[in-house]
């Protein structure tokens, strides 16, 4: 009605808000009087400016700075430590600023550090084998070095000259520093190196592996040098101050190794040294270089006279002398992954066509004197063949006995399992049917056993039950035949 007071019952009035800002109600326009006539009033509005959260964080995500109640419309700004990224081996990183780029408030925001990345470089050396730096640089991840300089040398020393070969480690693209050192290859002066003319095996006493070597004569000459031969794990050092006082009239020394029946197969290392511990240049036969060791073995020497010797003799003896050693291996059970199948089942068919005959048997006479209980015999296979003799004695009665090998008085010897032994020592292979008188008395009774390898061989065949045994034992009398053969009725 004319006069009153109009009055709003509504909802409050709103206003939506903008990026910028947030509205409330504040009071309506015109300010509301009484009423004299139709009116219209409007709401009206306080306005407040927004705010924003700004983050900041690194390229891999982690927060760096968090700023929040940022008004709209404001330039925000990082206050924290200078961003930084680690290094890899190809880039080190700086900082290059935000992405996006900053601009004014108007929503929350979140602003990544970006970076330039520069090419790491890195020292790359060449040297040449003594250490001397030949060339230093600068190279970029991933580039590949090269070499500018001049070719590295090597001062040639008497026996050798050396050329350029390469570099060690190889040369490859570039992650980190490098060093690179020369490497050369090393060639003999074949006039001055010693050189080994020659290999043979003694058959005629004990078991040797012979080599000849013509000494250069500066080494030679060098009182404080020797020659090293390894076999078997053990080292021998020969001097060649004694070496050369037997040399032969082709002027060479000849450096022995002794050979057990059952390692004609394991190899022997021959290196020579200097004075001064320095290894020495060798050649086999001027065609071979040999410096860092020459290896032999007896089967190769045996297998080499077998391919290429014209003497039917020695083509018989180097086959028996192979077949006894497998019999020896296969009997001692030694380093038996050296031999093949087909070596083993060749030694054993040879074995079967062999029989030793009763010829070879001892001979005994007389009685054994009191005291004495027993007599055996046996044979030491070791690079000769040793015969021996065994007696169970009573040691009260040992001072009365008087024991003779083919007529000399001999001294017996205590084994380890308490018998006394006489022996025939370094029986040669040539020599194995010899039989050797073996006797002992004590002046009433006089006992007397004419016995050889053979004898032994022989008794083996007939009494033993092991396999290895008789094939060892066959194979011992073939090698001895052969051996008689060769060194007794040369044509």
């Amino acid at each position: 009605a004319y006069g009153a007071t109009p009055t709003y019952d509504g909802a409050t009035p709103t206003k939506a808000k903008t990026a910028q800002y947030t509205y409330t109600f504040d009071k309506w326009s015109p300010t509301v009087a009484t009423v004299t006539g139709d009116a219209t009033y409007t709401a009206t509005y306080k306005s407040t400016v927004n705010t924003y959260t700004i983050t900041w964080k690194n390229d891999d995500g982690t927060v760096l700075e968090t700023d929040k109640n940022v008004a709209y419309g404001a330039t925000p700004s990082y206050d924290g430590a200078t961003p930084t990224k680690a290094a890899t081996a190809q880039y080190t990183y700086t900082f290059a600023g935000w992405n996006p780029s900053i601009a004014a408030v108007t929503g929350d925001a979140t602003y990544t550090a970006t970076y330039k990345s520069t090419v790491n470089k890195y020292t790359i050396k060449f040297v040449n084998e003594d250490g001397t730096v030949l060339q230093s640089s600068e190279v970029a991840y991933g580039a590949m070095p090269t070499y500018t300089g001049a070719t590295p040398t090597k001062k040639t020393v008497a026996q050798f000259t050396y050329t350029f070969a390469g570099w060690t480690p190889e040369i490859k693209a570039v992650t980190g520093n490098a060093t690179y050192t020369a490497t050369f290859t090393e060639t003999i002066v074949w006039n001055k190196a010693s050189n080994i003319t020659a290999n043979s095996v003694n058959f005629d006493g004990k078991l040797f592996i012979n080599t000849y070597i013509l000494l250069n004569d500066d080494l030679a000459a060098d009182k404080d040098a020797y020659v090293n031969v390894t076999f078997n794990g053990v080292t021998t050092k020969h001097s060649v101050a004694e070496l050369v006082k037997f040399r032969d009239d082709q002027g060479r020394v000849m450096v022995k190794q002794e050979v057990y029946a059952a390692m004609l197969g394991d190899e022997m290392t021959l290196q020579i040294y200097n004075g001064q511990d320095e290894v020495q240049p060798m050649t086999y036969k001027e065609i071979t270089d040999v410096t860092d060791g020459y290896t032999d073995t007896v089967r190769t020497y045996l297998q080499d006279r077998q391919e290429h010797s014209t003497n039917p003799k020695m083509l018989k003896l180097a086959r028996a002398a192979e077949l006894y050693e497998i019999a020896a291996q296969v009997y001692f059970g030694y380093k038996t992954n050296q031999l093949t199948a087909d070596d083993i089942a060749e030694m054993k068919a040879e074995a079967a066509k062999i029989t030793i005959p009763n010829s070879y048997d001892e001979v005994i006479t007389g009685t054994l004197p009191e005291g004495i209980t027993k007599r055996t015999r046996t044979v030491v296979f070791e690079s000769d063949n040793t015969l021996r003799m065994y007696f169970d004695l009573d040691e009260a009665y040992l001072s009365k006995y008087t024991f003779t090998v083919d007529g000399e008085e001999v001294t017996p010897h205590k084994a380890a399992n308490g018998k006394y032994y006489i022996e025939k020592l370094n029986v040669a292979p040539a020599l194995l049917s010899t039989a050797y008188t073996f006797s002992v008395t004590d002046k009433t009774d006089t006992y007397t056993v004419q016995s050889s390898v053979l004898s032994y061989a022989y008794n083996r065949q007939e009494n033993s039950t092991n396999e290895n045994m008789v094939n060892l034992a066959k194979l011992l009398y073939n090698y001895g035949m052969a051996a008689e053969d060769y060194f007794f009725n040369h044509e």
